[in-house]
């Protein structure tokens, strides 16, 4: 038996969510359970999911009341809710493709071989009619020598395990420095701990939209550099990576390491960005407070609103969300913020914090709105 784990996020008028589900519905492989995590969708998501679980026992449904947009706590969810008799565990997205006779596939590289912990096949990445990347056709041996320099050599979906791993090396890691990458890591903790994979020569998935906006690995802010360190720091302090540290551990912590002022002064900004996206008014004020604290030039009626600010996250709402939109643009497109000069990896990592930040304020006077609604509310109380 599989246990299939999805998180899903308004894919449903788009069509993408039916075409994934029935991908999965029409494999020749049937005994899986499989558990979709709606993170709080609007879109009709609830309704369909509600309603394919009434028709099909496999199916179980649950939600996140207010948006996560982090596949790690999601995915830790499904898992939490999965059945241990279970032995085999995979996860798909819901802009994925599960080809036909996948399932078996999988089920039958592992089936055959107790020695292997985990498998996957190829996935194809289409960015549009005419381009196209394959991921997961390179040889054992090559993946294990370069793994831990190029996550692009192991697809982040379409991955069978043995529930024992999880027990065994611990589950993805929610941080938030990891939204993209926590799939990579994962692979890359097994493999570093000796874990035994093989590879299918075929292919299993594939993945559209690549390049949509709202796509994950488009719009938070990331660097590998900045990653290698944080999981550096992260295993030299012996933060546990168990399914309970992704579900209940803070996933805005930095471990303490040899960071530099502009490497935090980035680590800050992507908690910014990222309590934007979610609407988390009470943490992206927290963050945006820090992060004043190291830009110069300020206008003086920005910290005039800064030092009147209360604790209090009903009080003074307005204030709140004019500080915290004008530090999230002020930080990312002022000429005196200190990661101008900052390059990590192949690309300045300037042009991603302005990218997806921009992303952010595009929408945040709606989440204004909302917000102050929601918490006018909830003093009347």
């Amino acid at each position: 038996m599989i246990s299939i784990y999805m998180v899903t996020t308004n894919a449903f008028e788009s069509g993408a969510l039916q075409r994934t589900v029935d991908s999965v519905l029409s494999q020749d492989y049937q005994d899986f359970e499989f558990i979709i995590c709606d993170d709080a969708g609007s879109d009709g998501t609830a309704e369909y999911l509600s309603q394919l679980a009434a028709r099909d026992k496999r199916i179980r449904v649950i939600r996140n009341e207010v948006k996560l947009s982090n596949m790690a706590v999601s995915l830790g969810r499904c898992m939490q809710a999965s059945s241990s008799a279970a032995p085999y565990v995979t996860w798909i997205f819901d802009d994925n493709i599960m080809l036909p006779a996948t399932l078996n596939k999988l089920a039958n590289a592992l089936d055959q071989d107790n020695n292997i912990d985990f498998v996957f096949g190829k996935t194809t990445y289409y960015f549009d009619k005419n381009n196209s990347l394959v991921v997961g056709q390179h040889s054992i041996d090559y993946v294990k020598k370069h793994i831990a320099q190029m996550p692009g050599l192991v697809p982040y979906s379409g991955i069978l395990l043995r529930r024992e791993m999880v027990e065994k090396h611990g589950w993805l890691d929610a941080n938030i420095l990891l939204r993209r990458t926590c799939c990579w890591d994962l692979l890359h903790r097994y493999i570093q701990n000796g874990s035994i994979f093989n590879i299918i020569n075929d292919s299993l998935f594939e993945k559209q939209n690549v390049l949509e906006s709202d796509v994950l690995q488009n719009i938070s802010i990331t660097d590998l550099q900045l990653i290698e360190k944080y999981i550096t720091c992260r295993d030299d302090n012996h933060w546990g990576c168990a399914l309970e540290n992704t579900l209940y551990d803070p996933p805005d912590r930095i471990p303490p390491g040899a960071w530099n002022e502009q490497e935090l002064h980035l680590v800050r900004l992507a908690f910014l960005e990222y309590y934007m996206l979610v609407e988390n008014v009470e943490r992206a004020f927290a963050w945006a407070l820090l992060v004043s604290e190291h830009i110069e030039g300020i206008p003086e009626n920005i910290l005039a609103i800064k030092n009147s600010l209360s604790n209090d996250v009903y009080h003074d709402a307005t204030k709140r969300g004019i500080f915290i939109g004008y530090i999230g643009g002020y930080a990312a497109k002022h000429e005196k913020v200190s990661i101008k000069s900052l390059k990590l990896g192949h690309k300045p990592m300037r042009y991603r914090v302005v990218d997806a930040i921009k992303q952010r304020l595009k929408h945040f006077p709606t989440f204004h709105r909302r917000l102050y609604q929601m918490l006018m509310r909830s003093r009347r109380v």
